[in-house]
């Protein structure tokens, strides 16, 4: 015969028991939500032999986490540490070029609770560092149609006493640039670079990758060259006034580094058209020189082409391509005639787009007999140039004066002078005769009382 005593004490026993092993059921069934991973990233690549895992806080009441990370993605060997209480771990003493697997649970008073997501990353801790990129700095505008580009490669230690606690961010941010994605900026850390020496990784040889693509995805590759070993490389043939994209990765024996940042940088647009200023179109001109005047262009003009004719078509037109100056003084003139002229600008993405085409007409009551004086100083643009072997300088005087004009070299040395003087009110005309001298550029000052011009004039033998 049972005695009930003793089946009341096993089945309060039992009943005990089955609220320890299940404490949920005492407290409301309140176990911790799915933990949220947040780095490394899924698929990240860890160039060195330790990582810091991170993950968003669980809930409700955590107190713990478990941690587990291992080389099988079933965890069946694996490293687990069930008591960290915040939400970090370092990973520490990896296997270069190994693919690790990690996930993470919370723990609170109810008991464990469900396994996060499982990430994974691949260690490769002698593969090279991230690039950083030096030039074109990225945003740079008017850049010339030949490029250098430059990076730097550094060792692991000194790509994190550089960039600090942005070292692990600016890897993530690489793995990121994969899907289009822009990381932070780096010349904070060139400047910091600026006093270390170059370093590498190890001896072996590293080639980089430059890729150069018209859209910041880079779906369309203009260039794609993985076989360079030097940090620079210079491409030709750039497209002006358009904007480029390029990164740069590194690889050695060991693996590739992740992509570099991803810069951009726009070319020199050619010259906007120029506008003209005077004399006003369709001018009656009775006092010479007549001085064509226009206002500047842009960006970056190194010269102007000023071309004038009594043929609307320009069929017959004299040109001056050398002119820096933003005015011209063409000569000679017939009178009552009808002049046409116009003008663009150049740089080093080309010839822009001519100016209209603006009129004037000379009309002069001369006096016969009697010699036609300028109203001002002036002198006019070498014609022709460049010239071989001689060319004709014309300048107006408004008074008798003194009048110095020499010709010098690029050196600054004087080479020639052509007038040294007193020289009557008028217009004059001088021949320059270069038999002597070699092809170049040179430069010549004309000095009339207070009046004072320097102009460029070329020998192309």
């Amino acid at each position: 015969m049972r005695n009930p005593l003793l089946a009341y004490i096993v089945t309060v026993g039992l009943l005990v028991g089955t609220s320890l092993l299940l404490p949920s059921e005492a407290h409301g069934q309140q176990l911790p939500d799915t933990v949220n991973l947040l780095s490394p990233p899924d698929g990240a690549t860890i160039l060195s032999d330790s990582v810091r895992a991170l993950w968003s806080p669980g809930t409700p009441n955590i107190d713990r986490y478990w941690v587990e990370y291992g080389v099988d993605s079933n965890f069946a060997v694996s490293m687990i540490d069930s008591l960290v209480i915040d939400t970090t771990a370092v990973f520490y003493s990896l296997q270069h070029h190994t693919n690790y697997y990690w996930r993470v649970r919370a723990h609170n008073a109810d008991g464990w609770g469900p396994f996060s997501s499982v990430r994974s990353f691949l260690v490769l801790t002698n593969a090279p560092m991230v690039p950083l990129l030096v030039s074109p700095p990225d945003g740079a505008q008017d850049q010339f149609l030949t490029m250098t580009f430059v990076w730097r490669l550094v060792s692991p230690a000194l790509f994190r006493q550089i960039m600090g606690s942005k070292a692990s961010s600016y890897l993530d941010a690489g793995i990121e640039k994969k899907t289009g994605g822009r990381g932070p900026k780096a010349p904070t850390a060139l400047q910091k670079l600026e006093g270390f020496s170059h370093s590498l990784t190890s001896t072996d040889t590293v080639w980089y990758h430059l890729q150069l693509a018209s859209d910041s995805g880079f779906a369309t590759l203009l260039l794609n060259d993985s076989t360079l070993v030097d940090t620079t490389d210079q491409v030709s043939s750039l497209n002006a006034g358009t904007t480029y994209y390029w990164r740069v990765s590194a690889r050695n024996l060991y693996g590739s580094s992740p992509w570099s940042e991803v810069w951009s940088f726009t070319t020199l647009a050619v010259p906007a058209q120029v506008v003209l200023a005077s004399p006003p179109n369709g001018a009656i001109m009775s006092d010479l020189p007549v001085i064509c005047e226009w206002f500047p262009s842009a960006p970056l003009v190194d010269r102007y082409w000023f071309e004038w004719d009594t043929d609307s078509t320009f069929n017959g037109s004299r040109v001056d391509s050398l002119g820096t100056d933003t005015s011209a003084i063409p000569s000679p003139f017939q009178n009552d005639q009808i002049y046409y002229w116009k003008v663009r600008a150049h740089n080093e993405a080309g010839w822009g787009e001519f100016s209209e085409v603006w009129t004037f007409t000379v009309v002069i009551d001369d006096v016969e007999g009697e010699e036609q004086i300028p109203a001002v100083y002036s002198v006019s643009q070498n014609y022709p140039n460049p010239f071989n072997p001689s060319t004709r300088i014309g300048y107006g005087l408004p008074e008798r004066t003194y009048v110095r004009l020499e010709v010098f070299n690029v050196l600054g040395e004087k080479v020639s002078v052509l007038k040294s003087g007193l020289e009557e009110a008028g217009f004059h005309t001088v021949v320059f005769k270069a038999d002597e001298l070699p092809s170049g550029m040179y430069f010549y000052r004309f000095q009339a009382g207070d009046f004072v011009k320097t102009m460029k004039l070329i020998i192309m033998k």
